[in-house]
């Protein structure tokens, strides 16, 4: 069995180009928010309406771990208007399809990735790997990709006393 990192792989810059040349297309829509949030696809399908603020420019959510639970994930000026077009007040959760809710992985690979013919070199979980590559690309300090992607800091200086802003996230995810 191949290791996550074996089975995943980022997008490449060509890729995201045919991507952003293709946002009328929900999958390419799609993929483009993950790999500029890096958020796990699961994620992505638990993020309620309630906790985007477009004034402020993020989103709360996260799961799995301590440090990725209840994390602010900015929104990068490029995928403003992305995240803007699927915000509907009223509906509970941010992506949904024809007013239902996509609630796990599953049912976004059936509904949405797996019927984008931009995307079948690809795992939705691949956004995430992307959008790490890109920041360490960016040479985004390390602090900030943790607290983007919501892993945990190992040392008592990161952890305990680095304190970084929205607007420091704001501004690094903007650089990718």
């Amino acid at each position: 069995m191949k290791a996550d990192s074996e089975i995943h792989k980022p997008f490449s810059r060509e890729e995201l180009a045919r991507l952003w040349q293709h946002t009328d297309d929900l999958g390419a829509k799609v993929a483009l928010i993950l790999c500029y949030t890096g958020l796990r696809p699961t994620e992505l399908t638990l993020i309620k309406t309630a906790d985007v603020d477009l004034a402020a420019r993020y989103m709360k959510g996260g799961i799995k771990t301590k440090a990725g639970k209840n994390r602010l994930i900015p929104i990068a000026e490029k995928i403003f208007p992305l995240v803007e077009g699927f915000y509907m007040p009223a509906n509970k959760y941010l992506l949904t399809v024809n007013g239902a809710p996509l609630s796990n992985v599953q049912n976004l690979r059936t509904r949405i990735w797996d019927k984008s013919p931009l995307l079948t070199n690809h795992l939705p979980h691949d956004g995430r790997h992307t959008c790490a590559t890109l920041m360490d690309d960016a040479d985004i300090p390390l602090k900030i990709k943790q607290l983007i992607l919501g892993h945990s800091a190992h040392d008592i200086t990161g952890r305990v006393y680095t304190h970084k802003t929205l607007a420091q996230l704001i501004e690094a995810i903007n650089r990718i």
